[in-house]
C-alpha cells in the first residue's frame, strides 16, 4: 500500500461521548488528520468544508442513528469510506444494513487499537483506489470524446478536401478544354486567366491542407524579424494568387519595427488574413495594414477591409476548421483556423471587429520578444 501524505488521510470520527473521542485522539493523531464531532450537526458541517476520506460514527446517537447519518453521507459524498462502531446489541441491524447503505466494515465495541488501525489504512487505501479509477474513468471518456471528434473531423476533412480539390481540377480541365478550342482566337487570352485563377485556388487549398499538421508540430524557430520586410513578403505570396489591381492597398509601419519570433508562423498569419480581406472585398476596396508596439510589449498588427463584413451570428465560429460564412464562399474555410493556431502557437491572441456590409478589422496581438524556451 502507498505511504499516506499529509492532506491524504482525512478521518473524521462522530461520537457522542466526549470520552470516545479523545481516546481516538490520543492513539491515532501521530497517524491521520483527524476531524471529530459529538454531534451529527457538527459533523455534518465538517463534511462540508473538508474532503473527507473515511467517515467512522458511533451507531447509537441522539437524533439520528450511525445507520442514517451514513446513508446520508453517502448520499451526498459518493467516494466516502463508511465505517460504524458498534456493540453486540446492534450487530443484526447493522449486518442487515450493511449492503443497503455501503458501509465498508464496522467495528466491535470495545475496538482494539491495532485492528482499528489496520482498518482505517485499508478504507483510505479503498478511497485512494475509489477517486483513482473515477479519474481513469473520466481520462478515458475524455480520451474517447477526442478520437470521436478526432474522427469527425477527419471525416470532414476528406470530403472537403476531395469537394475542394476536384471543383478546381474540373474548372482547371474544362478552361484547358476552351483555351484549346478557340487558340486562334484572341477571346481564348480570358480562359487561360480563368484557368490561372482556378490553379491558384487549387493551390492555396493544398498548401492550407498541409499547413494543417505542419503549425501544430514544428519547432518553433526564433529570429530577429522585421515586420515591413514580413508584410511585404506577405502580399507578394498572396498577389500571386489574387489580383489586387481595384485594391488600395495603405500600410502604415514604422520601417524600422522589429520583433523576435518565428518568421514561418508570422508569415502565415498575416498571409491567411490579408488574403482573408483581399477574398472578401469587392471593387474599389480598401484595405489597410498597421503594425505598432504596445506598452505591454506587444506587436499589435491591425488589418481592416472595407470588404462584406461578417455576420454577428457567425464571429464565434470564424477560427473553427472548415467554417464558411455561406455555401458561395469564396475561401476553403482553413484560412483563419490555421492563422488561429499560428498565433497560439507563439503566445499571442486575435481579435475581430465586423460590421455586415461595412468591414471588418483583426487585431493580432504578438510578444515582441519571443523566448522559443518557453513555447
Amino acid at each position: 500500500m502507498n505511504e499516506l501524505r499529509q492532506g491524504e488521510s482525512k478521518i473524521l470520527y462522530i461520537d457522542d461521548e466526549q470520552e470516545n473521542l479523545d481516546s481516538f485522539r490520543l492513539v491515532f493523531m501521530e497517524y491521520y488528520d483527524l476531524y471529530l464531532a459529538n454531534n451529527v450537526d457538527e459533523g455534518m458541517k465538517i463534511l462540508e468544508q473538508e474532503e473527507i476520506q473515511v467517515l467512522l460514527t458511533d451507531q447509537r446517537m441522539p437524533k439520528m442513528t450511525g445507520l442514517e447519518l451514513l446513508s446520508q453521507a453517502k448520499k451526498l459524498y459518493p467516494d466516502i469510506v463508511c465505517m460504524i462502531i458498534t456493540g453486540y446489541a446492534d450487530l443484526e441491524i447493522v449486518t442487515k444494513a450493511f449492503n443497503e447503505v455501503g458501509i465498508y466494515q464496522y467495528i466491535h465495541k470495545p475496538w482494539d487499537e491495532k485492528d482499528l488501525k489496520i482498518k482505517l489504512d485499508n478504507a483510505l487505501e479503498k478511497f485512494r483506489l475509489i477517486k483513482e479509477n473515477r479519474s481513469l474513468i473520466g481520462n478515458l471518456q475524455e480520451s474517447k470524446d477526442n478520437l470521436e471528434k478526432k474522427v469527425e473531423e477527419l471525416d470532414t476533412f476528406v470530403y472537403r478536401a476531395s469537394h475542394d480539390i476536384n471543383g478546381p481540377l474540373s474548372s482547371f480541365l474544362g478552361l484547358c478544354e476552351l483555351g484549346i478550342r478557340e487558340f486562334e482566337f484572341m477571346e481564348s487570352v480570358k480562359y487561360f486567366q480563368m484557368l490561372k485563377s482556378e490553379a491558384n485556388r487549387m493551390s492555396r487549398i493544398l498548401f492550407n491542407l498541409l499547413s494543417l499538421n505542419e503549425i501544430e508540430v514544428m519547432e518553433i524557430v526564433c529570429d530577429k524579424l522585421n515586420l515591413m520586410e514580413i508584410i511585404e513578403q506577405a502580399l507578394d505570396h498572396v498577389n500571386k494568387s489574387f489580383s489586387t489591381e481595384n485594391h488600395e492597398l495603405i500600410i502604415e509601419i514604422d520601417p524600422n519595427l522589429t520583433m523576435i519570433s518565428d518568421q514561418k508562423l508570422v508569415s502565415t498569419i498575416l498571409m491567411n488574413v490579408i488574403q482573408n480581406a483581399i477574398l472578401y472585398t469587392e471593387n474599389d476596396a480598401k484595405i489597410s495594414i498597421k503594425g505598432e508596439k504596445s506598452k505591454n510589449n506587444q506587436i499589435n498588427i491591425q488589418i481592416n477591409d472595407n470588404g462584406i463584413g461578417i455576420d454577428p451570428k457567425s464571429l464565434h465560429l470564424i477560427y473553427n476548421k472548415f467554417f464558411r460564412g455561406t455555401l458561395k464562399s469564396k475561401g476553403n474555410g482553413l484560412g483563419l483556423y490555421l492563422t488561429k493556431l499560428a498565433i497560439e502557437r507563439i503566445k499571442g491572441k486575435i481579435e475581430v471587429e465586423s460590421t455586415k456590409e461595412l468591414g471588418t478589422t483583426f487585431s493580432i496581438y504578438l510578444p515582441i520578444n519571443l523566448k522559443a524556451e518557453e513555447i
